[in-house]
């Protein structure tokens, strides 16, 4: 019986276990960092929350986008590690990290001159937070180099380990600091050294690769591959983040805080399937492409159907319990925006494929349909539920479109 779970947990270049692994990692993680939002929905209220899950989704929209980045450097380590050349793998670690660390810097300061647009166009009471949201975001770039590496070089124990215990840290530091009464500040500042701890870890599954010669890279390959990757990731990611954002112009404080709450919610499903993405795109190599890419659709629709049908089924129970009373307004909401982030989370397993074996046309798909959220959430949404059916509406299409540019690696003999 065991021998028979160990084969198939071994299958497609070990698919699965290297799934559970992360999932694992990530469950501890999401337990914290749910607890860190659950704490901070019902220490801070409706109104402060909706000021925090403003900054979060400026913080998760920049965090996701980056991932471009980390998704790239992911496969291009991918390739390299395959082949054990580890100079390759500095060189490459050094030419991406300087160059986050100088447009990183230039976030940080844009963020700090542009503080009081910030703070009027999302209704802050004053513009203080916006401040230590500058300096997140510059450690967040250099954030998502070391997750690409870590991942690339299929080190998933180590890639778990420091982000659970940085959300660890995010937790205890975060709480601590609400209770002394810092609010919003507080939370950020949490956040911040959560962040922090992950690329200290980092320095010690690097040390072989830190301590090796570097070697010469083809810059040009780097950034043919590497500028539409991105594009087509922080599209993407925009899709199912720029709605929180747009929601707190939109709408009062009030419902802005419940919208936020649904919307953590229906990203639980997000949060659970995307170990099997992350998993996925350094073992698409020639020969089992097709194979790790059904297998790992599956299990992310099968995750996205359950796990959506419970959120149509025990609403209640799903909001009373998490969020409390107070967010009970979210009900309405979250069953429609489990199916929207399911047939997201379904979309983004082809959407990484196509990256993973250079086939970067989705680009447009992405870009149109950003383009169409954003037009629709601000001239013709003026409800929370109206708002909700646009993301839907463009989840159905993303993952139709995905589905038709890639049917022939689903359906045929094609191989990545």
């Amino acid at each position: 019986m065991i021998k028979a779970i160990n084969e198939h947990l071994d299958k497609n270049d070990k698919l699965l276990k290297h799934s559970l692994i992360i999932l694992l990692a990530s469950l501890g993680t999401g337990f914290v960092n749910y607890a860190y939002q659950l704490y901070m929905g019902r220490a801070l209220g409706p109104e402060q929350y909706g000021i925090l899950g403003a900054l979060f989704s400026i913080i998760y929209m920049e965090m996701f986008s980056l991932g471009s980045i980390s998704t790239v450097t992911s496969k291009l380590v991918s390739e390299y590690n395959a082949k054990n050349k580890l100079g390759e793998i500095k060189a490459l670690f050094s030419f991406i990290s300087t160059r986050l660390l100088a447009v990183g810097f230039v976030v940080m300061i844009i963020t700090v001159l542009l503080r009081d647009f910030i703070s009027d166009y999302l209704n802050f009471p004053d513009s203080s937070v916006v401040y230590i949201l500058a300096v997140i975001l510059l450690v967040t770039f250099i954030g998502t180099i070391v997750a690409g590496v870590l991942n690339g070089m299929q080190f998933f124990v180590w890639s778990g380990a420091s982000s659970f215990i940085g959300g660890l840290f995010k937790l205890v530091v975060g709480v601590l600091l609400v209770y002394l009464g810092l609010g919003v500040r507080g939370a950020l500042i949490g956040l911040l050294i959560g962040l922090l701890i992950p690329i200290i870890l980092f320095l010690v599954p690097a040390k072989e690769v830190l301590k090796t010669q570097k070697k010469k890279i083809n810059h040009i390959d780097v950034f043919k591959y590497a500028l539409p990757a991105i594009c087509i990731v922080m599209a993407t990611t925009l899709i199912i983040n720029i709605d929180v954002v747009l929601v707190r112009h939109k709408l009062n404080a009030f419902d802005s805080g419940i919208y936020t709450a649904a919307s953590t919610l229906a990203k639980i499903i997000w949060f659970v399937t995307t170990p099997l993405i992350t998993v996925m795109l350094p073992k698409v190599s020639p020969g089992n492409g097709r194979s790790i890419l059904r297998h790992t659709l599956f299990y992310v629709a099968l995750l996205g159907a359950g796990m959506s049908a419970f959120y149509f089924i025990a609403p209640t129970f799903i909001v009373k319990t998490l969020f409390g009373a107070s967010y009970l307004d979210a009900v309405n909401v979250i069953g429609l925006f489990g199916i929207s982030i399911a047939l997201f989370s379904a979309a983004n397993v082809l959407i990484v494929y196509n990256l993973a074996v250079r086939r970067l046309m989705t680009v447009y798909i992405a870009i149109i349909l950003l383009l169409v959220e954003v037009v629709a959430i601000n001239y013709f949404a003026t409800t929370m539920i109206e708002i909700v059916k646009v993301v839907l509406i463009v989840n159905i299409i993303l993952f139709l479109a995905m589905l038709a540019y890639t049917k022939d690696y689903l359906v045929n003999e094609h191989e990545a």
